[in-house]
C-alpha cells in the first residue's frame, strides 16, 4: 500500500469530488496588504523586468504586455523571457561589430539573422559569456530555454506582421537529457518523518534548531507530501488561506489562478499544533504569514530548502531529496491510488499532460519490478 493513501485518502477523494476548481480569490483583506508574499513576488519581479527593459527596444515593452495579457504568463514567467531575451541580445552585440547597444537591435536586424548566426549565439551560450561581471556557460536545458524565450519574441513579431523570418524556429533545439524523477519510497518517507519527529542522527547544532522548530517543520513537511504544492505556494500560504472546516488550503498556482487543496485529519492535527505554538511566540511585527522564521518572518523557500536537506541527508542518505521531490512523490503515490493522470495533472497544477505523464511511466515500472520479485 502507497503511503499516500495513508497519509492522504481523504485528499484524494475531495480532489476527485472538487474537481480541482479554479477560483478568482475574493478581494479584501490580506490580497490588498502590501507585504502579502504573492504581491511581493510579483513586484519583485515586476521591478526586474522594468530594468531589463530600460536597455531594450522599444517592441519588447509591447511583446511583455502581450505575454501579460494575451497569453496571461505570470510576471515571474515574463521576467525569465526577458532575462533570456536580453543575454541574446547582449551576445548578439558582441558577435555583430555593426551593433553597439541591444536598443540597436530593431526588427529589421532580427528580420535579417539566419541559422548560422543562431549557432554563433548558442555556441557563445555554451563556451561562455559575461552577466554582471561574471562567466556564465550554459548546459543543454539553459540553452534550450533561451532558445525557446527567442522564438516567443519572434512569434510574437511574425504575428504583428513586422518581421517575415524566423530563424529561431528553423534552429534544432539543443538535446536534453531527461532525468529520471526522484522520489520517497514508503519507508523513506517514515524515516524522514521520523528524524523530523525525534532529530535522531542530526548533529547537537542541528538538534538545538531542530527542538525549536520540530512542530513548524513537521507540519511544512507533511502539508507538502499531503497536497504536492510547490515550495513557493507553500511559503506563501496565509493563514487566512486555511480553511479548517474543509481542511483546505487556497493556493495562488501559475498562470495567475487560485485553487483550493485539501487535506487529511492527521495533517490538520499538525498544522492546529503548530497553530498553538505560533500563537505563543513573540512577533516583532504582526505578520500574516503562516510558517514563519525564527526572526518571526515569513519563512523563505531557501530555509524551507535548507531544512528539508538537514532531515532528508540523515533519513536517505542515498538520495539528494529537495522539496520538489517530496511534490514528485506525493504525484507517484496519487497515480499510484488512483490509476488517474489527469487527476494527478489537475493536483500538480500542470499545463501540459505530457509533464505529468512520466509520472504513470514510473508507476508501470515499478509495476512490472513487482511482478518479478
Amino acid at each position: 500500500m502507497s503511503i499516500i493513501r495513508i497519509i492522504c485518502p481523504y485528499t484524494i477523494l475531495l480532489y476527485q469530488f472538487y474537481e480541482f476548481q479554479c477560483i478568482e480569490k475574493p478581494i479584501g483583506g490580506k490580497q490588498m496588504e502590501e507585504k502579502n508574499y504573492q504581491v511581493k513576488r510579483n513586484l519583485s519581479a515586476i521591478e526586474k523586468t522594468t530594468k531589463l527593459l530600460n536597455d531594450l527596444p522599444d517592441y519588447m515593452v509591447r511583446f511583455v504586455s502581450h505575454m501579460s495579457t494575451m497569453k496571461n504568463s505570470s510576471r515571474l514567467t515574463v521576467y525569465e523571457y526577458v532575462r533570456d531575451i536580453s543575454i541574446i541580445f547582449q551576445i548578439i552585440t558582441e558577435i555583430n561589430p555593426v551593433i553597439h547597444s541591444k536598443k540597436d537591435i530593431t526588427v529589421d536586424v532580427l528580420d535579417h539573422l539566419n541559422t548560422d548566426d543562431f549557432e554563433d549565439i548558442m555556441m557563445k551560450l555554451q563556451n561562455g559569456y559575461e552577466k554582471n561581471g561574471k562567466t556564465f556557460m550554459d548546459d543543454n536545458a539553459s540553452r534550450a530555454r533561451k532558445l525557446a524565450s527567442i522564438r516567443a519574441l519572434y512569434k510574437y513579431l511574425l504575428g504583428k506582421n513586422l518581421i517575415t523570418n524566423n530563424p529561431a524556429a528553423a534552429f534544432p533545439s539543443p538535446k536534453i537529457t531527461v532525468q529520471p524523477i526522484t522520489f520517497l519510497s514508503d519507508d523513506e518517507i517514515v524515516l524522514l518523518l521520523d528524524v523530523i519527529t525525534t532529530g535522531s542522527g542530526l548533529t547537537a547544532r542541528q538538534q538545538v534548531f531542530s527542538d525549536k522548530n520540530r512542530t513548524r517543520d513537521m507540519a511544512m513537511v507533511y502539508l507538502m507530501l499531503s497536497t504536492g504544492m510547490r515550495i513557493s505556494e507553500c511559503v506563501g500560504i496565509d493563514i487566512d488561506d486555511i480553511n479548517w472546516e474543509e481542511n483546505s488550503v487556497l493556493l495562488e498556482r501559475k498562470g495567475r489562478k487560485f485553487q483550493n487543496v485539501y487535506f487529511d485529519e492527521k495533517c490538520a492535527e499538525l498544522l492546529s499544533a503548530y497553530m498553538d505554538e505560533r500563537e505563543d511566540m513573540d512577533l516583532y511585527e504582526p505578520t500574516t504569514a503562516l510558517f514563519i522564521s525564527r526572526n518571526g518572518t515569513r519563512i523563505t523557500p531557501r530555509s524551507v530548502q535548507r531544512m528539508i536537506k538537514k532531515y532528508a541527508s540523515v533519513a536517505v542518505k542515498n538520495k539528494h531529496i529537495t522539496p520538489h521531490k517530496l511534490r514528485s512523490t506525493y504525484a507517484t503515490g496519487v497515480y499510484e491510488t488512483t490509476g488517474d493522470i489527469y487527476l494527478v495533472k489537475d493536483a500538480l497544477n500542470h499545463k501540459s499532460i505530457n509533464t505529468t505523464a512520466r509520472y504513470a511511466d514510473i508507476s508501470e515500472e515499478k509495476r512490472k519490478e513487482a511482478s518479478t520479485a
